[in-house]
């Protein structure tokens, strides 16, 4: 009886191990995907140094890249729920401390576009406030700091699309 539960626990840790194994490689391989495709989409200034894609740069996701980065969400919304997010046009009207987090979520929980309206621009004591407006942001239109920031994060147009004005 002892020696059928040392079998069994060998067993059972050698399929765990293999399992995991296998597991990691196929992650590794995903991870290694990602990162071909993430550094596919940077273009490379004149010290050839990778740089963000801008909104002159044309990027197109893999249907599965989206549905991964949303996964969570369409798990956390019903399906009508969701087609409903991913589908809908909304208007955010300042970005500012309130209304820059408020858009940069709305980007990262699928929707399919945001017209951003705001007049002012960044400055050093709006810094604190602004969801990822920076020191070099300083005197620039809060929404176009706000537009490239939300492009970084969805570049493909055809799954969110960012109106400024």
């Amino acid at each position: 009886r002892y020696r059928d539960t040392l079998i069994g626990l060998a067993v059972g840790t050698a399929v765990t191990t293999l399992y995991f194994k296998l597991k990691s490689k196929r992650e590794q391989k995903h991870n290694n995907n990602l990162l071909k495709f993430s550094n596919a989409t940077k273009t490379h200034n004149d010290n050839n140094t990778a740089t963000p894609p801008t909104s002159k740069t044309k990027t197109t996701l893999p249907p599965s890249f989206r549905a991964e980065q949303l996964s969570r969400n369409s798990l956390y919304f019903s399906p009508s729920g969701f087609q409903s997010l991913t589908s809908s046009r909304i208007i955010v009207v300042g970005a500012g401390g309130v209304g820059s987090h408020c858009a940069y979520m709305l980007a990262r929980s699928g929707v399919k576009h945001l017209r951003l309206i705001d007049y002012d621009q960044v400055t050093l004591s709006s810094l604190n406030r602004h969801a990822c407006a920076t020191l070099a942001d300083v005197g620039a239109p809060k929404v176009r700091v706000l537009k490239d920031a939300i492009e970084r994060i969805c570049p493909d147009g055809t799954y969110l699309t960012v109106d400024a004005r």
